[in-house]
């Protein structure tokens, strides 16, 4: 998905459904990939330099 396509709440619900979320993004020029999930206790946001680890929704 392109950023701004889903509201939070559609990214959120698709989360705790098991799926991967990818979201392209432009920043500076350049096009980049964040590949969001969920394990059941931490949010994933994995980005082209670092993975973020987030505990809650509010968090992430």
């Amino acid at each position: 998905m392109d950023a701004g396509e889903y509201d939070t709440d559609a990214v959120l619900e698709r989360l705790r459904a098991g799926d991967r979320v990818l979201v392209c993004t432009d920043f500076a020029g350049s096009t980049y990939e964040v590949v969001m999930r969920f394990d059941g206790e931490t949010y994933y946001c994995d980005t082209p330099t670092t993975l973020h680890r987030h505990e809650t929704e509010d968090g992430m």
